[in-house]
């Protein structure tokens, strides 16, 4: 509806309780626009409306600290050798695993490892690799990993964990750890087990224990009765058309 009324110029109703006036849409309008509700009228629309606009304005000059943060690249000192910006490095390393080493190769980009493929060189795994191997990169950039320690659910500093160390190396020596036990994973790393070696030689009456759910002893308990010693599996596929699987994932870690 339109009242071309001279005095105010054109006018639009958006019903019929907007052209009577009637008091509740008045207190439509009033919940709709709480704030300046009352210049909606005539040329006082206007005005309220550039009142916004400079409102908006300023709030955003005032969130220019939610843009993203600016960070500057400064060329290196003195530049590292064989590192070019855009080239990736390829080293040759090998992960551990629970029980054995793989080899790999691993693609590298301004020192920051991005992908892991299988060494070739190596015959007995032809250069393959495992699931596990191909997500262990993920392990260096996931948000989830603790970047803290904690005692009682109270985060500590590492000042505090030194300390705590500390006073169980003084309260277990004099007795040669007994009552201390470790729980640790089981790992093929050679440091590893220099640490473990040089921990049973000062704590002789401690317990270590490694364990992992995901880690099948069978094939190790089943070699040791029928040869006396651990042997693994090794499948040479090139000589087999069918395969039956029964309760084995032979493509997986572990089960071969």
């Amino acid at each position: 509806m339109k009242n071309n009324s001279q005095e105010h110029g054109a006018k639009y109703w958006k019903s019929l309780d907007d052209l009577a006036e009637t008091p509740a849409f008045k207190d439509w309008v009033e919940k709709e626009f709480p704030a300046g509700a009352s210049e909606l009228e005539g040329v006082g629309r206007r005005n309220f409306m550039k009142i916004m606009a400079a409102s908006f304005g300023l709030a955003g000059l005032g969130m220019a600290g939610c843009r993203r943060p600016k960070q500057h690249i400064l060329p290196y000192a003195e530049q590292p050798e064989n590192l070019i910006p855009g080239v990736a490095n390829y080293y040759c390393t090998s992960v551990p695993g629970l029980s054995a080493h793989t080899p790999v190769i691993v693609e590298s980009h301004q020192g920051r490892p991005t992908k892991i493929e299988g060494n070739p060189s190596y015959k007995p795994f032809g250069g393959a690799t495992s699931t596990h191997n191909q997500a262990s990169i993920l392990d260096l950039y996931d948000p989830d990993r603790a970047t803290s320690s904690s005692h009682k659910r109270s985060k500590i500093n590492a000042y505090e964990v030194k300390d705590r160390l500390f006073a169980l190396k003084e309260a277990f020596l004099e007795n040669g750890g007994a009552g201390l036990a470790i729980l640790a994973e089981p790992s093929a790393s050679p440091t590893r087990e220099s640490l473990k070696q040089a921990f049973k030689a000062s704590y002789p009456q401690a317990l270590w224990v490694e364990y992992s759910p995901s880690q099948s002893r069978n094939e190790e308990e089943a070699s040791r009765a029928l040869f006396g010693s651990a042997h693994s599996v090794e499948i040479d596929f090139s000589r087999i058309d069918r395969i039956l699987a029964v309760d084995a994932d032979f493509l997986s870690e572990g089960d071969r």
